[in-house]
């Protein structure tokens, strides 16, 4: 319920302030706690953080990371159509990532 009302609240408050300074400082909490929740082994905490991160700034730096980090988690979790997916958006959305 937690994690719930959390995305949700992100959601409305970002659709109503669209700052880019508030836009960097919600993709750098959701970028900070998706690496803590892979650090304390909790890959679904941080498959959701990355998958918040994705739908609400598809663009940028911090979306390419998202989706890299996605798919390894999604491997991590023996789901590869879901990690092939990612992969998949990584690359056509962010054609010079890997340059």
């Amino acid at each position: 319920m937690k994690l719930f009302f959390n995305r949700t609240a992100l959601l409305l408050v970002s659709a109503f302030l669209p700052n880019a300074a508030f836009a960097d400082e919600i993709t750098d909490k959701l970028l900070l706690r998706a690496r803590q929740a892979v650090n304390n082994g909790d890959a679904e905490e941080a498959l959701e953080r990355y998958q918040t991160l994705v739908k609400l700034y598809p663009t940028g730096d911090p979306a390419s990371e998202a989706w890299w980090q996605i798919a390894r988690i999604c491997e991590h979790l023996e789901e590869p159509k879901s990690a092939f997916d990612a992969l998949q958006k990584l690359i056509t959305g962010f054609p010079g990532h890997f340059e």
